[in-house]
């Protein structure tokens, strides 16, 4: 039924208290490029194997042979009647049965003969060309989404024992490239919904990554499995769907704010809409469709289980209230011998309370101006929803939209979910939707509703069949949305509502983290906003409601002793180094190495932050000319650095260029990560500076440094707005740095350590030696780099510069970011630059290239 998106205690790992319904707001998703993937070895534990489940197009072989070129040990399992390539050093495995039982036998034979699975790599089909939506609730696309649900629950337990490495499921569709957002064409849904699933895995499983990875399906098999090597190998683990376009490049899916004006009228919606709507007896469903009624007198056929024509039991009569059937139910199960517990006491009540909340249902429609009927049917009985279907047009009219809030949760580990379980929670929601489209022809229909979840957006662990539903209904709107244009279609992704399902304990937990709990007020008001969007071509097929995110980052049982993470820097890849250009070479920032630095930390430790980094050094900095360069980070844990509680661990990284025979040390640092929120530090003496007299404006500080210019920095890096109080001892600065586009920081993305933000800092010593001396430097060695609470993109802030010492080769300085109150919000202590004049005379144009220190 709909309440239970209400989600049970413990049921959803990211929801909080909201006070205020401010904290409750409206999202629509959005893809974005990701840059290429660094490469992580493939860690898998000794004597280990990949199972891949042959996808019987030739993507499966050559998969298997890319694995076997990189030493790894691999078992094919194939459909009967499939005949693949033969691989040499790949055994091929039939599956007899997709059911639980032969399954478990075929592995338990697997393991036997070959030892453990590290990697299930299992690879869904492309579909022919589908003619009709008839075809996307294909028998045969189930049974593959089955089969990848129980290989899961079947392979966790070995993964859990895992003693070294790693572990891997991962999922590859073929459905657009686009995560099934593109709209080409018609797809199997059931199989869409596996990114719910994989989502879900990456959250739920401790050491394992997972990942769905749609590739367009015009993409051959050989570049597809070159992909999919890419994807394995990716360092970055917290992302749990890529989509792989037909010329290999790379999309994520996030999500931005899509506010609705509540002054626009709900359009669209009239006396003559018959809305048939399953879940909408009961619960939050129910309070949406009161909602509506409210600002339209349109009419509505609620379907449900319940039978509220049906005598109150025996035991129930006379009972008044609550309070006094609860007691009666108890009565009547003493009577019986049993013992009442809460859950044969719910049960009962059930039967007696439902029917209520039916009746009253039906009277807060009529009440608000509406008109309801209740028909009683199980909806994923195609004869039964056909006839309640055709009994509603009788009664209403033409039935003109749907609204399928239907849903069920069986909450708990995969490995103890039952097939029982799979089939109440994934096929309500699936098999439901088939029946209403099967009933109602989809030319007839102007708004399709569906309730969604973010379980399904952000996956949850103990949901996967539940969020696994929720992705196809996803997909669906995005599929059918592109069929029928002119139809409101929303696949509606609800944060968990705040009803009595959330107790005050909960509640706290939930404040806690941070995250947010919907009000139902708040909920029913966003449900009659999806009527005043519209169905424009700028609306969304797919809406979020709620708080700013769900995500949770996948656990991390231990840290490796030695990881290596490479990276191909290609100067086309990275336009932001275009901003960064010394004697016409591109140099790689120092901010951005150390950017780079905290960003692997941050890969092996989801969830982490930077809180700073020591003893971070410039060995010999990258400088680019047409041709990319590849290097790699070594990151070690710190021994004895780790507290006892895991909330703070310590990497030692080092940066290494492999162009040559000889790799070439180039930078290194200890970064300290913490799961502490990121805080402002208390103020400064003084606060915030106002500028003194002798500023030195901004148009003076950036350009062409043979004519003038203090700083060389093209626009990513341009953040020191006025220059003043310049002394001996140092100087102040006024701040502001516009954002960098997503597309020019390229391979370089801002995370919990912001290089461009972070280069503003690094830049006042050069300022302060070209106003101060005949000497220019570049940064060589920082002691200690603290992230209280980094500036962000387009937020003001001061730099203080003061200078700790002086020689002929260098200059030592600290420098301080604080925000307008004065807070602290980032500092750098033991700045060394090393310092010549023949570096100045390089950066004016006028001598020899000096990079030694870039």
């Amino acid at each position: 039924d709909a309440d239970q998106l209400k989600t049970a205690a413990g049921a959803h790992p990211a929801a909080t208290s909201s006070g205020t319904e401010g904290l409750v707001r409206r999202f629509r998703p959005r893809l974005h490029a990701l840059p290429p993937a660094d490469q992580r070895e493939l860690d898998v534990q000794a004597g280990s194997i990949w199972l891949l489940v042959d996808d019987g197009q030739g993507l499966g072989t050559a998969l298997a042979q890319a694995l076997v070129a990189r030493q790894q040990r691999v078992v094919r399992l194939l459909g009967a009647g499939v005949q693949p390539v033969p691989v040499r050093g790949v055994q091929d495995q039939v599956l007899e049965g997709s059911d639980e039982a032969s399954l478990q036998t075929v592995l338990d034979r697997i393991t036997y003969s070959n030892g453990p699975v590290a990697g299930l790599v299992h690879l869904l089909p492309a579909a022919a060309p589908l003619r009709s939506l008839d075809e996307v609730w294909d028998t045969g696309d189930l049974e593959r989404a089955r089969l990848a649900y129980t290989l899961a629950k079947l392979l966790q337990p070995g993964f859990a024992r895992m003693e070294a490495g790693r572990s891997w499921f991962f999922v590859v569709t073929r459905i657009d490239g686009r995560l099934g957002t593109s709209g080409r064409g018609l797809f199997p849904l059931a199989t869409a919904g596996l990114t719910g699933l994989a989502k879900s895995l990456n959250i739920e499983w401790e050491g394992s990554f997972c990942r769905a990875v749609d590739i367009d399906p015009q993409l051959a098999a050989a570049p597809a499995a070159a992909v999919v090597m890419e994807e394995l190998a990716d360092s970055r683990t917290d992302i749990g769907e890529v989509g792989r376009g037909a010329h290999g490049e790379r999309v994520g899916i996030g999500h931005e704010p899509a506010p609705v004006d509540e002054r626009e009228p709900v359009s669209g919606v009239d006396a003559s809409s018959v809305f048939v709507v399953t879940g909408g007896a009961r619960g939050i469903t129910a309070d949406c469709v009161v909602a509506l009624a409210r600002q339209v007198p349109a009419r509505f056929a609620l379907l449900g289980r319940t039978r509220i024509d049906a005598p109150a039991p025996a035991w129930a009569e006379g009972a008044q209230g609550p309070a006094a059937l609860k007691a009666a139910a108890i009565r009547h199960l003493q009577r019986q011998g049993g013992q009442p517990t809460p859950v044969k006491v719910e049960r009962l009540l059930d039967e007696v309370l439902h029917a209520a909340q039916v009746r009253r249902t039906l009277q807060q429609v009529q009440e608000a101006g509406g008109h309801a009927i209740y028909l009683a049917c199980d909806i994923t009985d195609a004869r039964e929803v056909a006839a309640a279907v055709a009994r509603a047009g009788e009664e209403l009219g033409p039935v003109t939209g749907l609204i399928h809030g239907a849903g069920n949760l069986a909450d708990k580990r995969i490995e103890k979910k039952t097939g029982a379980d799979f089939e109440r929670v994934f096929l309500t929601k699936i098999r439901g939707l088939e029946c209403l489209l099967s009933a109602v022809p989809a030319e007839q229909l102007r708004h399709v509703l569906l309730f969604s979840s973010v379980s399904g957006f952000f996956g949850n662990a103990g949901q996967t069949d539940y969020a696994m539903a929720n992705e196809s209904l996803n997909k669906f709107a995005w599929m059918f949305r592109a069929r029928f244009p002119q139809a409101l279609v929303r696949s509606i992704n609800w944060g968990p509502w705040d009803t009595g399902m959330v107790n005050e304990v909960l509640r706290k937990a939930y404040a806690q983290r941070g995250l947010v709990v919907i009000p139902a007020e708040a909920g029913v008001r966003h449900f009659v906003d999806e009527f005043r969007a519209g169905a424009s071509a700028g609306t969304p097929a797919q809406t979020l409601v709620g708080g700013d995110s769900y995500k949770v980052a996948p656990k991390v049982r231990r840290l490796p002793a030695l990881t290596r993470v490479a990276r191909q820097i290609r100067p086309a890849d990275n336009p932001f180094l275009e901003d960064h250009v010394v004697a016409d070479r591109s140099v790689l920032p120092a901010a951005a190495a150390a950017g780079w630095m905290v960003q692997v930390c941050e890969d092996l430790l989801p969830g982490y932050r930077a809180e700073r980094l020591e003893e971070f050094r410039v060995l010999k900095g990258l400088v680019f000319g047409p041709e990319a360069q590849r290097v790699v980070a070594e990151l070690r844990p710190v021994e004895g650095a780790s507290d006892a509680g895991g909330e703070r661990h310590v990497l030692a990284v080092t940066v290494l260029s492999e162009n040559g025979s000889i790799p070439q040390h180039r930078y290194e640092a200890r970064v300290h990560m913490t799961q502490a929120a990121a805080r402002p530090g208390a103020p400064l003496p003084g606060g915030w500076t106002e500028p003194a007299a002798d500023l030195f404006e901004r148009q003076g500080i950036y350009g062409d440094m043979a004519r003038g210019a203090l700083l060389f920095h093209g626009p990513a890096f341009r953040g020191l707005q006025a220059l003043w109080s310049v002394d001996d001892r140092g100087l102040h600065a006024s701040c502001r740095l516009e954002p960098v586009p997503a597309q020019r920081q390229g391979q370089f993305a801002a995370n919990s350590f912001n290089p461009y933000l972070g280069d503003v800092l690094l830049q006042l010593p050069l300022a302060w030696l070209m106003l101060r001396s005949d000497e220019a430097g570049l940064p060589s060695h920082i002691e200690r780099w603290e992230q209280l609470a980094p500036p962000a993109f387009g937020q003001p802030f001061q730099l203080s510069m003061q200078v700790t010492s002086r020689t002929r080769a260098a200059l030592v300085a600290d420098v301080t970011a604080c925000d307008v109150d004065g807070r602290v919000l980032a500092r750098i202590v033991g700045l060394a630059f090393t310092v010549s004049e023949r570096l100045r005379q390089t950066l004016a144009g006028d001598g020899k290239p000096d990079l030694a220190a870039a």
